[in-house]
Protein backbone atom coordinates (compact mmCIF):
# COMPACT_ATOMS: atom_id res chain seq x y z
CA UNK A 1 0.00 0.00 0.00
CA UNK A 2 3.00 2.31 0.46
CA UNK A 3 3.61 2.35 -3.27
CA UNK A 4 -0.08 3.05 -3.98
CA UNK A 5 -0.06 6.05 -1.65
CA UNK A 6 3.20 7.34 -3.11
CA UNK A 7 1.78 7.07 -6.62
CA UNK A 8 -1.24 9.12 -5.57
CA UNK A 9 0.96 11.76 -3.94
CA UNK A 10 3.11 11.95 -7.06
CA UNK A 11 0.02 12.63 -9.16
CA UNK A 12 -0.86 15.68 -7.06
CA UNK A 13 -4.13 17.55 -6.71
CA UNK A 14 -5.89 14.91 -4.59
CA UNK A 15 -7.67 15.34 -1.30
CA UNK A 16 -6.98 12.97 1.53
CA UNK A 17 -10.63 11.94 1.48
CA UNK A 18 -10.58 10.97 -2.20
CA UNK A 19 -7.34 9.05 -1.73
CA UNK A 20 -8.73 7.17 1.28
CA UNK A 21 -11.87 6.28 -0.67
CA UNK A 22 -9.84 4.94 -3.59
CA UNK A 23 -7.67 2.92 -1.21
CA UNK A 24 -10.70 1.61 0.69
CA UNK A 25 -9.45 2.80 4.08
CA UNK A 26 -10.75 5.35 6.60
CA UNK A 27 -9.38 8.90 6.37
CA UNK A 28 -7.90 8.66 9.88
CA UNK A 29 -5.95 5.59 8.80
CA UNK A 30 -4.54 7.42 5.79
CA UNK A 31 -3.61 10.44 7.94
CA UNK A 32 -1.62 8.09 10.17
CA UNK A 33 0.09 6.56 7.14
CA UNK A 34 1.01 10.03 5.88
CA UNK A 35 2.68 10.78 9.23
CA UNK A 36 4.57 7.47 9.04
CA UNK A 37 5.65 8.06 5.43
CA UNK A 38 6.90 11.51 6.40
CA UNK A 39 8.86 10.11 9.35
CA UNK A 40 10.32 7.39 7.11
CA UNK A 41 11.45 10.02 4.62
CA UNK A 42 9.24 9.05 1.66
CA UNK A 43 7.22 12.28 1.55
CA UNK A 44 7.65 15.81 2.81
CA UNK A 45 5.12 18.46 3.69
CA UNK A 46 5.18 21.54 1.48
CA UNK A 47 4.73 25.06 2.74
CA UNK A 48 2.24 26.51 0.25
CA UNK A 49 3.07 30.03 1.38
CA UNK A 50 6.44 29.57 -0.34
CA UNK A 51 4.97 28.66 -3.71
CA UNK A 52 1.47 30.10 -3.73
CA UNK A 53 0.63 32.98 -6.02
CA UNK A 54 -2.87 33.89 -4.89
CA UNK A 55 -3.41 35.79 -8.14
CA UNK A 56 -3.44 32.56 -10.14
CA UNK A 57 -5.70 30.33 -8.05
CA UNK A 58 -7.59 29.11 -11.12
CA UNK A 59 -4.55 27.07 -12.18
CA UNK A 60 -3.90 25.60 -8.75
CA UNK A 61 -4.93 21.94 -8.23
CA UNK A 62 -5.96 22.62 -4.61
CA UNK A 63 -7.80 25.89 -5.16
CA UNK A 64 -11.09 24.38 -3.96
CA UNK A 65 -9.49 23.56 -0.60
CA UNK A 66 -7.79 26.90 -0.15
CA UNK A 67 -9.13 30.27 0.89
CA UNK A 68 -6.13 32.09 -0.57
CA UNK A 69 -5.92 34.07 2.62
CA UNK A 70 -3.68 31.99 4.84
CA UNK A 71 -5.85 28.89 5.26
CA UNK A 72 -3.78 26.67 2.99
CA UNK A 73 -4.43 22.94 2.63
CA UNK A 74 -1.74 20.46 3.62
CA UNK A 75 0.31 19.51 0.60
CA UNK A 76 2.97 16.86 0.22
CA UNK A 77 5.53 15.84 -2.35
CA UNK A 78 7.73 12.80 -2.78
CA UNK A 79 11.28 12.89 -1.56
CA UNK A 80 14.06 11.31 -3.61
CA UNK A 81 13.60 8.20 -1.48
CA UNK A 82 9.89 8.10 -2.33
CA UNK A 83 10.63 8.60 -6.03
CA UNK A 84 13.03 5.65 -5.95
CA UNK A 85 10.33 3.40 -4.54
CA UNK A 86 8.00 4.26 -7.40
CA UNK A 87 10.76 3.98 -10.00
CA UNK A 88 11.89 0.54 -8.84
CA UNK A 89 8.38 -0.71 -8.21
CA UNK A 90 9.14 -1.88 -4.67
CA UNK A 91 6.14 -3.08 -2.73
CA UNK A 92 5.40 -1.86 0.77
Amino acid sequence: MIRDILLMVSGGGRTLESMAKDLGIPGDNLRQRFMELELMGYIKKLDPKDSCDSRSCSGCPVSRSCSGEGAYPKMYELTDKGKRVIGRGERG
